[in-house]
Order: structure tokens, then sequence, then C-alpha cells
């Protein structure tokens, strides 16, 4: 079943949103965004936190979150060991979100579906397009980069155990403009494991021109599910039950 999924970024327990990875802007109270999602119905929803990469995940606030949310959790911040993502799954979560534990090797992505199972990790890959259109993964908020192809990349990553890939470009995140629906589509083409993609979605209308487009799995967002009109006001949304079956094929 095709899946439309909102991201939430969390910095310091509160929500915000980014542009290319950068300007934070504060947005609200996460728990007043995931009560509307619960009343919404929403398919899934990724918790991502952007200022936890060097130390533990807010074990606390995320069983807090758990504790309120009626929909699938996926979890991404801080999580360095099996230790941190065992407790993350006891808490509720259903998933956990790896992206700079697989920057140097896969060994935390493989000890973590080796136990739980390949279908409880998410492996995130960031990428930016350079001026001269190459791709390449990025990690740790994109301050990091590899030189490796993309699709050999999680390749490796599914080999290792990767349930799913969750594929963002850096260039279109937070811009309200377009996806890199080629892209996307080429990856879901040549991978065999379910794909989400995101960054850049600009309407809840072109939800129907990605799925049309790419066989994802899903696509994932955060400014059209918490942004509403050309200002961009905050008001926290997801498409109606009718909207949706007009959405996804």
């Amino acid at each position: 079943m095709k899946r439309i999924i909102p991201i939430l970024l969390i910095k310091d327990r509160l929500l915000y949103k980014t542009i290319n990875f950068k300007n934070a802007t504060y947005i609200g109270d996460p728990f007043i965004a995931l009560k509307i999602f619960n009343e919404k119905e929403v398919d899934e929803l990724i918790v991502l936190d952007i200022n936890n990469q060097n130390k533990e995940p807010d074990f606390e606030f995320l069983n807090d979150l758990a504790s309120e949310a009626f929909m699938p959790l996926s979890y991404g911040g801080g999580i360095s060991n099996i230790d941190y993502a065992e407790k993350i799954f006891r808490i509720g979560f259903e998933k956990v979100v790896l992206n700079t534990a697989n920057y140097s090797n896969f060994d935390l992505l493989s000890l973590i579906s080796g136990r739980f199972g390949s279908q409880a990790v998410i492996c995130a890959i960031d990428y930016k397009i350079s001026l001269f259109k190459k791709r390449s993964c990025v990690f740790m908020n994109s301050s990091k980069s590899i030189n490796k192809n993309i699709i050999q990349f999680i390749n490796e990553a599914v080999e290792a155990g990767a349930g799913e890939i969750l594929l963002q470009c850096v260039n279109f995140e937070g811009t309200m403009e377009k996806m890199d629906i080629s892209f996307i589509k080429t990856i879901v083409d040549k991978v065999n494991v379910p794909v989400i993609g995101t960054g850049g979605s600009p309407s809840h209308k072109y939800i129907k021109e990605f799925f049309d487009s790419t066989n994802a799995s899903a696509l994932a967002a955060g400014s059209i599910f918490v942004y509403h009109g050309p200002l961009k006001g905050v008001l926290i949304n997801y498409p109606s039950y009718d909207l949706k079956e007009e959405l996804i094929p």
C-alpha cells in the first residue's frame, strides 16, 4: 500500500522546519502536531532529531511521543549503538532511521537488522547535486560526503540489512518547488526494497504526480504538512481520506 508520511524535525524538544538542511524555523509544539496527525489518521510518522548527532536520543521525550501516537512511528537521531535502538523499540517505535551511523560502514545497521529484522531499519540516503549535476551521498547534516556511487551505496546498505530507503535531496529539501522525481524513479527501479522519496514537494496535489511518475512505496514530507498558503502560515494538515484516494493510484 502506498503511504503518505509526515516528517517532524525536532530540536530541543520543539518542532522546526529547515530549508536545504539549514535555517531551522520554529514551528511549534510537536505534541500539538502529533495530536492533529492522530485525528487525521496519518499512515506513518517519521521523527528526526536534527540536533542530536553527538549525544544519546532523548528517551524521555520519545517515550512521551510514543505514548500519544496512534500511528506507526520511526525515529532517527543519535542512534550510535544497538542498545539505543533496542530502547527506542521498547518505547514503542517500529523503525529506526540511520544516516550518520552509515558514514564509515554498515556495522550498526547490520547489528540492528540482525537482531530486530530488516523491516525495522530505514537507511536514510541524503544527497546533494553539484553544479555539474553529479549526485553524492552526504552525512552529518550534509557536512560530510563520500565519493561513492549512490546506487552502489544503497545496494551495500540493503545487503547489510536495510529494509527500506529514505531518499532525500538536500538541494530541494524545504524549498517546496519540486522533487528530484526522475532520480527517485531511477533508484526505485534499481533496488529491491521499498523506497520513500522526500524533499521539495510543493503541495498535496503534487503527491499524485509523484506516485504517477515513480513506483516508490511512500512520499514523505515536512513543509506541506506544517505550512499553509503562499505566506507559509503554520497549519498542521494532512490530506483527507477522499483526497488521498485521488492522490494515490
